[in-house]
């Protein structure tokens, strides 16, 4: 499910897909759409340095290597969600 969102988000990066100055299309569209995606992706590990995960790396690897596949995005996300325990000092 996330590998035609991938191919999508090249495909906008891509200038003749947002359009070139002759033909009046902004050629930094492609380029904000895949920032935007590649944040969208990436939106577990956001969560998880947002909340200041103790597991803030080990979330961002599974979210890096096995977030194009829906289980790995949602149990990273879930991951980035649970508790976190503060130790009492």
């Amino acid at each position: 499910m996330r590998l035609p969102l991938t191919i999508t988000a090249l495909l906008a990066a891509t200038p003749a897909f947002a359009g070139d100055s002759s033909s009046g299309g902004d050629p930094f569209m492609g380029l904000i759409v895949l920032a935007i995606l590649i944040g969208c992706y990436f939106f577990p590990t956001l969560i998880a340095l947002g909340r200041r995960h103790r597991n803030t790396l080990a979330i961002f690897l599974l979210n890096l290597f096995l977030g194009w596949t829906f289980c790995g995005w949602i149990a990273s996300l879930v991951w980035a969600a649970t508790a976190v325990k503060r130790r009492i000092t």
